[in-house]
């Protein structure tokens, strides 16, 4: 690894700094120790993950209504993320219905300026072959992938 913090909604330069901030909302983002094609993406794209499946590494749902905290859906809370940039519970707003359509479903917005979610550095967000990272942006249903070898 390179002990930069994972970040949500933008890039790290350093441990402290960051740039690209993303603008809009997101309502999950799931992190695959393993390559998916873009059909199996889509395929899964609108279905909860329950954070016990073969593979996958970590996933925010967004979920939490109050605090600053973003949690992660496996067993790791090692991976649990934080809101920065300011962020409060202000930011969350209504998510992508999923699973049970009566609990209350949350997305983050961020202001694309200096709002992200900061996660420690862990071995477990290094993998050592392919990954996939799905991110769920809400406002136009669309799945952004990325893939490392």
């Amino acid at each position: 690894g390179n002990a930069l913090p994972v970040l949500l909604a933008a890039e790290p330069l350093t441990s402290t700094t960051q740039t690209a901030h993303f603008g809009g909302q997101l309502d999950e983002v799931r992190i695959w120790e393993m390559e998916r094609s873009g059909a199996r993406i889509l395929e899964n794209f609108n279905r909860n993950v329950n954070g016990t499946e073969p593979l996958l590494v970590a996933v925010w749902r967004m979920e939490e209504a109050t605090g600053t905290t973003a949690a992660n859906g496996t067993a790791s809370t090692l991976l649990d993320g934080t809101l920065e940039g300011g962020m409060t519970s202000l930011n969350r707003v209504d998510g992508v219905l999923l699973g049970d359509p009566l609990a209350d479903q949350y997305a983050l917005q961020f202001d694309g300026l200096d709002d992200y979610v900061q996660i420690a550095d862990s071995a477990a967000l290094n993998p050592s072959g392919s990954a996939t990272t799905v991110q769920s942006v809400p406002s136009n249903r669309a799945a952004l992938t990325g893939s490392s070898c």
